[in-house]
């Protein structure tokens, strides 16, 4: 058994100053949990910040993150404890006034 698909490319439902919501389809494959990662398009380090959502979810929240910035935001799925690819990176952006 090889790794699951790579997950289609997310959506950001909202916004605020503050945070990022994403939402993101299931697959087809039963997801034990999607890996969710996110950072500022401005960081020169390349670091990756992530956090993980049971399978049976299908959106996420992204906080404390800056406001008016530009964020890159991509998922990958874990099935059977392996890791698809992540999907392509998503554009999003928190807003300026900390407002949706």
């Amino acid at each position: 058994i090889g790794a699951p698909p790579q997950p289609l490319l997310p959506s950001v439902t909202f916004s605020t100053g503050q945070s990022l919501q994403i939402t993101f389809p299931a697959g087809s494959h039963a997801v034990q949990e999607f890996v969710v990662r996110s950072r500022a398009m401005s960081s020169s380090d390349g670091d990756w910040t992530s956090i993980t959502v049971p399978g049976s979810e299908t959106q996420a929240c992204l906080t404390n993150l800056q406001p008016g910035t530009n964020y890159f935001v991509r998922i990958a799925v874990r099935t059977n404890n392996l890791l698809s690819p992540f999907s392509p990176r998503l554009p999003a952006a928190t807003n300026q006034s900390g407002r949706r």
